[in-house]
Parts: C-alpha cells; structure tokens; sequence
C-alpha cells in the first residue's frame, strides 16, 4: 500500500516536471540569422566547412542555459555559388520572405562580402564576416554594418609601431607587393607612422618578380640608409629579397627586417616547389639566405589558440577543433577544412552574445528581440554597440571589436634565429602592450640604430696651430712695434733721413696692421658668435687691403721716386718730395678705401656655415660626421677679390719693374733700390704661387688654406722688415757714415770728399757732372757738394758752360 503511493507520487512529480519543460519549450523564441556561403560550383571547396562549423556553434549556443535561455538561434544558409550576383540575390530573398532576419553571417569569399555588405544596411542587418579580407571593406562610411571576426590585415600595423616605440626606432622603410590587400595595408602603416611622428625613409613597390627589379628596390632601402625596414611580401618574394639585401650588406647585426610569418614558412630557404603557379627563384645559396635572414621579426595572428583555456562554449580551443575535424572533415573533397573555420565558429558566439546583450537594452525602450523590423535602425545600432562591447575568448582567442568593426586580439611574434623560427612574445590588441617571453638579446647589448648617428662638427683651427700663429704674429707685431721705435729714435742720423724715415714709419704701420689681421683670422666661432665673426671678416678684409697699400706702397713711391731721379734723360731738374710720395700712397689708398666699400654696402660679406660631404666615423660605424665650417661669403666676393687681385697685382708688376729698372744704382743711405726690390721680388713670387692655391685648395683643406694665407702674411712682413731695416740696425751699431756713392756696378776714383761746411749747414746737393759720355745707367756721379740737416735738398745744380744732366734732388 505505502508502495503504491510512493509510485503514485513519483508519477505526479515526474509529470509536473514533464510538463513543466514542455512548457519551458513552448515559451522559447525563435531568432532568425540569414547566412551567405559558398556551399557548391566552386573551386574554393573548403569553403564548404562554414554552414557545418556555424550550425554546430549555434546548437552549442541553444544547449547552454545560460545565454539567450529564451530564445533559440536558427541558421538560414544561402549559396552564393562564389558569385556576387547570387549574393545580392540571397540577400533580396532573406528580406523578402518570412521569417525575419535579426542579423547575418557571411559571405566568406571577399567580392561577394563587398556587394552584400554595401546593401545590408538599407534594411538595417548587421553582418558578422569570418573570412572576407578585400580592403574595400575598411571603409566604414560605405560599409558601416560589418564586424570581421577574422584578423583585418591592417591590425598588424599597430604591433609595428608598438616593436618600434619599444626600441626607441623612429625611422623605417617599407617593402611592398603592387596587388591588394598589401598596398592598402601599407598605405594605413604609412598613415600611422605620420600619426607617431616617426620618418619614413622609403616605400618600394614590387611589381615584378624578376631579380634586376627586385634588386633596383632593394638598392633604394640602402640609399636611403634604411635599417628598420617591414617588407610586406609573401613566400614568392621572399627569397629573392634576401637574396638581394644579403648582396648589398643590408642584413645582419645592424639591420632589423620586420615581414609576415607565413611569408617565410619553415625551411623556404630550400623550397623549390612553386608558389601561386611560380617557382621561387634566388641566385643565392641556401647558406646565404640563412645569413640573411638571421634576427627577422615575424608576426601572426593564430587561427586557433594554443591555450588550453575553456573557451566561452565551455570548451578548449583544441576540443572545438578536433570536434570540427572529426564531424565535417569528410564533408570536404580534399577532407581538409578551412583554417578560418574557427573564426566562423567564434563569429556564431559573437552573435549570441550580443544578442544577450542587447535585451536589457532593448528592455529600456520596451522592446524585445523579436520586434526587429528591417526598418528598426535604432535597434541595429544597439546590436552595433554590443558587439563594440564584446570581449571574450573564442577559438582563436581573445575576440574584442574596436568601433570600426575590426577583430582586436592577439598578435604572436617570432624571431628567426638559428634555422629556426622562434615564438618570442605577443602583442595585446586590447591593451596595446608587447609582452616578451624573454627579454630579447641583441649583438652589443642593444637594440641597432634605426640609422647611422650623424653628428654636426665644426672644422675649426687645432688649438696649437691657431696659438702657434698667433704667437708668430705677436712676435712679429712686436718686431715691428721695436723697428718703427728705432726708426723714430734715429731719425736724424744720416743714413735713416736719407731713406725717408717717414716713409718707413708707414710702411711699418703698414706691416703691424698684417700681423693684427693674422691674429684676427684665428679667431672662430668658439670665442667669437657668427655675427661677429661677420664683423670680424670684413675687419679683416679692410685691414688687410689697406695694410698691403701702406707696405707695398712706401716700397712702391721710394722706388718709383729712384727711378724716376735715375733715369732722367731731359736733362731737366726733378724735384720729388716726400710729400709727394705719400700724396702717391694716399690715392691708392683711397682707391681700396672706394673698392672696400663699395663692396661692403652693395656686397657685404656673411659669415655661414658649410657643411660638407659625410664622413664615417673610423672608430665607430655607426657614426657619421658631417663636418661644417664657418666661412665669409658674399654673392659676388669672386668677383671683388679678383678686382682687388688685378690692383694689387698690378702694382706688383710695375714695381718689379721699377726696381729691376733701378737695380744698379748704388747709393748707400739715399737709394733701397736693390733692397726695395728683394722686398718686390719678394711679395710677388710668394704671392702669385700662394694666392691662386688657396683658391684651388677644397672645402675639406680650409686648415691648409689658412696656415698658407696666414704664412705667407707673416713671412712676406717679416721678411720685407728683414731686408730693409737689419741693415740700417747693423749700420746704426757700427756708426757708419754715408760718404761718396756711385750710380751704376763700377767706381771712380775721383770722388770728392764733401767739405765739413757742406755738411754741416749747406742745404743743397750739387752733382757735378763735368761729361756724360751717355744717358744710360753706366752715368758716374762726380761729387757731393752739400747736404743739408734733413738729408738731400731741393736740386742738382751743374755749370751751365759744361755738357751735363740734372739728375734732381730730394726733399724731406
């Protein structure tokens, strides 16, 4: 009895319980995904593993109490046969018969993703892609309704330039195929470099695969001094890039190739086999392009996860795809199924869990999942902002959307090393961050430059070589300063008044002023800043002209007054004072005075800075000196040197003229001819050998042009003083007296012995001549008759009855 009743109540619970899911069944709804797939008439047969692997995620989804427990997904699967047509055709269909679809899935082949994703929108679906990759589908305005479960190629330029922040690289040149999506997908890393403010050196395209094109791209990565370059290029292109980089020097230590994993699959140094219907070619070895390719970075993005983490379907990645393979392997003609099938599976659960997402949402504005009308676009756009919200793991991993409906998930990296492809670290698409399994090791402890260091040096004058001449030219000063003291001390002794003391005393002036300007041109920019190195050139410029003037033009008026007293053949009286000869130094002083500044106002030099041609560092090979010096220019300053060049120049000319012309007069105390024309002789050879050098000498020898210039500043002064005042020094100490002279190479012997009033208090120089055989420098002169107190006066004076020549006289 107490059996029966135990059985009795049993059956009541049993059937409580039946009905009570009977219920629980009745009341769950239907929500409706239309989905387009290649499913027959096509060569892409693996295509055939999406309708089985979206089916399956959805009955994983129906079976879960968890997610969307009143509502049940079903898949409405169209075949497009692979054509766009039928695409838009399925599409139309979808809208136009019952029941409504809340949201698509698919197409997976690209062409037809574009044109059912172009008019989805009209009717307010929203489409998960699995497998369409067409860069077209980037643009979100024309095709604001799609996610992409699948990896956007674009999504691997954020881990470059998060590989480029970390190592400090700035600068990077790119390598492209010319076919889609590797152009765009260049384009947009371009966009983000400009974005980073980094430089971008170069960006190859390859057109053809044959080796002189490829070579003549590669050739620009090294012009450009590229040393962080992404190749974007597949396993066809591989090789012969290497082959080429490893040819020129650009791999190894100090460059860093960054490429897509897949474009060097294991052992493609040897493969042989062809590749899209063409057969790898490189001219290199196998060894080579192990060489070659030593420590690229690689980057992937896996197609199924190796964690062994539960995915969000409560399974590991692993069983998901061992699920797959053992359920609808035998589906396929090949029975292989496509790598993508696990972003076709994720793509199911994105959709459900979006769907959940969106009821309480829904719930705000009273409605529900199954109000959705393909005129409800406030409805599309929640579903739009809760798959922007999603982040869960899948099959493939970490599954994120950012708001331009791009897959934001893990990036795995490889380094080559060794013959070998090594999985070194990941990047984090939701947290932006590189995470490194171990720190990775570089040759030399660091990461390689992303370009040669080049560092600016000023060429300027070596310390010792700037003192050393600064030094000579104070010396020289000082030389002078003790000349023009002796000569203004001994200016009444007689052989100093007869070679015009004044004279010398300008001349003298004139050779301090050369040293100053030597001492001037030492000065560079490290005392001096560039616009008083300005001021400092024209100074010098100035000084230099105008004390060339004051030397070479006392030498000049002294030797041209000789001449003109010897070789006098009018037999006339030639008076030539001194004052004449500065009235002679004065003109051409004042002629410098109008070039100089004329010059100056309409030209005027400007001290700038010349870089010259690079140089590598010989102890570092990283390093590249750019050398720069600072020079004086102006736009013409050729053309006003070689006006001065000429003036000067031709000064020179006439006064070696002049003193060759002079060179047998012998006058001791009255006459330097001979001297004045070592001087002459002197300054032009020095000068027509040096001048024309420093002009010829390059930007590079700037140090031999000023120890040139600058020698042959000090050494003309010096030696000029030398020559016309040691003499006179020698003759000051030995008290020596001028007497009797002769003009030309012989003597006589009837030279008459001034009287000691004539010496004493004359003031006149009578030249008595009784003959002159002939007007040439052979003319002997017969006698001195009188000197005044300040050296040779007014006139030469002879009898009228005797055939003679005035020869003249000299005033001081």
């Amino acid at each position: 009895m107490e059996l029966t009743q135990t059985f009795k109540k049993l059956q009541t619970i049993i059937y409580i319980l039946f009905v009570s899911l009977a219920r629980q069944c009745e009341s769950k709804k239907t929500i409706h995904i239309g989905g387009i797939c290649i499913m027959s008439n096509h060569w892409w047969f693996h295509a055939k593993t999406f309708p089985y692997v979206i089916q399956s995620a959805f009955e994983d989804i129906n079976n879960a109490t968890w997610i969307l427990p009143n509502y049940d997904l079903q898949l409405h699967m169209k075949d497009s046969q692979g054509s766009p047509g039928l695409g838009i055709k399925a599409l139309y269909e979808f809208v136009h018969e019952p029941p409504v679809k809340t949201m698509l899935i698919g197409p997976a082949k690209s062409e037809i993703a574009v044109a059912v994703s172009q008019a989805a929108p009209v009717w307010n679906l929203v489409s998960l892609l699995y497998s369409a990759k067409a860069t077209t589908l980037n643009n979100r305005k024309q095709f604001p309704n799609i996610y992409r479960m699948n990896f956007n190629e674009r999504s691997f330029n954020p881990v470059r330039v998060a590989i480029m922040k970390e190592f400090g690289w700035a600068r990077v040149a790119t390598l492209t195929i010319q076919e889609e999506p590797y152009v765009s997908q260049m384009d947009d890393f371009h966009n983000q470099l400009a974005a980073e403010g980094m430089t971008l050196v170069s960006a190859g395209v390859l057109t053809a695969s044959d080796d002189d094109y490829i070579a003549g791209q590669v050739k620009t990565l090294k012009q450009y001094d590229a040393r962080i370059i992404v190749a974007n290029i597949n396993d066809l292109y591989v090789r012969q890039v290497f082959c080429e980089a490893y040819k020129i020097g650009i791999t190894g230590d100090k460059y860093v190739w960054m490429l897509m994993n897949w474009a060097a699959t294991p052992g493609w140094p040897v493969k042989t086999q062809p590749i899209y219907g063409v057969a790898p070619n490189s001219s290199c070895s196998v060894e080579e392009l192990y060489t070659a390719a030593e420590g690229y970075i690689g980057m992937e993005q896996k197609y199924l996860s190796e964690s062994s983490e539960k995915t969000i379907s409560g399974m590991t990645p692993s069983e998901i795809n061992d699920r797959a393979w053992s359920r609808y392997s035998k589906y396929i003609d090949d029975g292989e199924l496509s790598l993508s099938h696990t972003y076709a599976y994720d793509s199911g659960w994105a959709i459900a869990l979006a769907l959940q997402a969106a009821i309480p949402k829904l719930a705000m504005i009273n409605k529900t999942l199954e109000d959705f009308s393909y005129d409800d676009s406030t409805m599309a756009d929640i579903f739009k902002e809760c798959l922007e919200d999603l982040s869960y793991f899948g099959s493939s991993g970490p599954v994120a959307f950012d708001s331009s409906g791009t897959r934001v998930g893990i990036t795995y990296l490889y380094r080559w090393a060794n013959r070998s492809n090594r999985e070194i670290g990941y990047f984090d698409g939701q947290t932006n961050l590189l995470n490194w399994y171990s720190p990775l090791k570089w040759k030399g402890g660091s990461p390689p430059l992303d370009s040669f260091i080049r560092k600016d040096v000023e060429l300027m004058l070596p310390v010792g070589v700037a003192i050393s001449f600064i030094t000579l030219a104070i010396l020289g000063l000082g030389f002078a300063v003790c000349l023009l003291i002796f000569n203004i001390r001994n200016r009444k002794m007689q052989m100093i008044k007869m070679s015009s003391p004044n004279l010398n005393n300008m001349l003298l002036v004139g050779a301090m002023a050369i040293y100053g300007a030597v001492v001037v041109g030492a000065f560079d920019v490290r005392l001096v800043p560039l616009d008083g190195i300005t001021v400092l050139c024209n100074a010098q410029t100035w000084i230099v002209t105008i004390a060339f003037t004051l030397a070479f033009g006392c030498m000049f008026t002294k030797t041209w007054r000789v001449h003109v007293l010897f070789t006098n053949q009018k037999l006339e009286k030639k008076v030539v004072k001194d004052s004449q000869l500065f009235g002679m130094v004065g003109v051409l002083i004042l002629v410098d005075v109008l070039i100089l500044t004329t010059w100056t106002i309409v030209d005027p030099l400007k001290a700038s800075s010349f870089i010259m041609d690079e140089e590598l560092d010989e102890t570092n090979d990283d390093l590249i000196i750019i050398p720069h010096y600072t020079e004086c220019q102006s736009k013409h300053s050729l053309w006003w040197l070689l006006t001065l060049y000429c003036y000067k120049g031709l000064l020179l000319i006439i006064g070696s003229l002049l003193a060759w012309e002079t060179r047998k007069v012998t006058i001791p105390g009255l006459n330097d001819s001979k001297i004045i024309g070592m001087c002459v002789y002197n300054i032009t050879v020095l000068s027509a050998f040096s001048v024309p050098i420093t002009h010829l000498l390059t930007d590079a020898q700037f140090l031999t042009r000023f120890c040139l210039i600058s020698s042959l500043m000090i050494v003309c002064t010096t030696t000029t003083l030398l020559i016309l005042f040691v003499p006179k020094v020698m003759m000051r100490s030995q008290n020596v007296k001028v007497g009797n002279f002769s003009l030309g190479g012989g003597t006589s012997a009837n030279h008459t012995k001034p009287t000691g009033s004539a010496l004493g208090n004359g003031s006149r120089m009578n030249l008595k001549v009784p003959k002159v055989p002939k007007m040439d420098n052979d003319l002997q002169l017969a006698d001195v008759t009188s000197m005044g107190p300040n050296g040779l006066t007014d006139e030469v004076s002879t009898p009228k009855s005797t055939r003679m020549t005035n020869i003249g006289s000299v005033t001081t």
